[in-house]
């Protein structure tokens, strides 16, 4: 399959109000960034080599993939996020962000990326990720078709507590406060059968 890109109008057509689509490319010098919402387009160049942002990447998932000092994993999330989001923290106020990563920026949890504020990015914002701004086209008509419905499963019932996630039937039944139309399914009723 083949799929042709979108014009800038085109995504921005598919973009919601409240959305902001952040594209990125890395460049052997730079990394671009640009910010798009329904009516405007930004740019933005950030002063870090392919080589400097591979390595500093690779840091990061080593610090929570090997559970090195907090202090470490959060002076490497700021620096990140310092470089790849803070020229458009002005633009991304309020607003859904769809991340369209490239390159090594793939492997990148923004979503653990903390700001000035020291808080995480997923505290601030909803994310949503895009191997292309033109996969767009194809995901908006099946979002919108899905409506607000969803299927969420909390802890099925099993006397080895190893196997409980320990919030998970508080965090499935949450999402009946954003989604009304879920159905939640826990403990004795959250069965392979029914995840059939």
């Amino acid at each position: 399959m083949s799929v042709q890109p979108l014009t800038l109008s085109q995504v921005q057509g598919l973009l919601e109000p409240h959305q902001l689509l952040l594209e990125y490319f890395v460049a052997p010098q730079q990394v671009y960034l640009w910010v798009v919402d329904k009516q405007q387009l930004h740019s933005f160049t950030a002063r870090v080599t392919r080589s400097e942002l591979v390595g500093r990447l690779e840091a990061l998932r080593a610090a929570i993939s090997e559970r090195k000092p907090i202090k470490e994993y959060q002076a490497l999330a700021r620096e990140l996020y310092k470089q790849l989001l803070a020229p458009a923290e002005s633009f991304i106020q309020g607003k859904e962000l769809v991340i369209v990563p490239h390159d090594v920026l793939h492997n990148l949890p923004f979503h653990a990326l903390i700001g000035a504020d020291g808080r995480y990015l997923i505290e601030k914002y909803p994310i949503e990720y895009l191997s292309s701004a033109s996969v767009m086209q194809f995901t908006r008509g099946k979002r919108r078709a899905l409506g607000n419905k969803l299927l969420a499963f909390g802890n099925p019932a099993s006397a080895d507590s190893v196997k409980q996630l320990k919030f998970a039937e508080q965090e499935t039944a949450e999402l009946k406060t954003l989604f009304p139309a879920t159905t939640v399914l826990q403990r004795t009723e959250a069965t392979k059968p029914k995840v059939k």
